[in-house]
């Protein structure tokens, strides 16, 4: 029973070893890759590198804000130093010009009058905040839109021809 116990540990042993042996002679012929600007951890992926060096098969893509290549949902393109403030036209309605960081994508279909006028209504950036800039197009469209509403108050359809003879 005792040699059989012994038999038994030392085929477990060297199994064991012949296995650890295999993984080293088989591990030792696969080719390594030097890591690349990416992060590539030096695993043949496959593929080809593009003109900057990113290995595009491996989800990198060259960033141009931080000059390397980078996979997007690991680490954001975008340069911390000087992020881009939007400025524009808040409202989508009306001649009261709302200038903001949050311009709409899109506005409702109602109209008002004023509403032709908000094509020439410009918002820029000036001393680090979002402001309406002067311009005589918006300007000169608006006196004539408010001249048509004080002449015409209490009939709509008259207001809207009025206008509509604005530039």
């Amino acid at each position: 029973m005792t040699n059989e116990k012994n038999l038994t540990i030392v085929i477990v042993i060297l199994v064991a070893v012949i296995l650890v042996l295999a993984g080293m002679l088989f591990g030792a012929g696969k080719k390594q890759v030097p890591a690349d600007s990416g992060g590539n951890s030096g695993q043949i992926i496959g593929g080809e590198k593009d003109e900057h060096g990113c290995l595009g098969p491996a989800g990198y893509s060259w960033c141009q804000a931080k000059q390397k290549c980078l996979r997007v949902w690991e680490e954001p393109c975008e340069d911390k130093a000087a992020p881009q403030q939007t400025c524009g036209v808040e409202n989508c309605h009306g001649l009261d010009i709302q200038c903001g960081i949050n311009p709409p994508g899109a506005c409702t279909m109602m109209y008002q009058v004023g509403d032709k006028c908000l094509k020439y209504a410009k918002c820029e950036i000036k001393n680090g905040q979002c402001q309406q800039t002067i311009n005589p197009q918006f300007e000169q469209c608006k006196a004539c839109a408010e001249k048509c509403e004080s002449i015409s108050k209490n009939d709509s359809v008259k207001v809207f021809e009025c206008e509509a003879a604005c530039n």
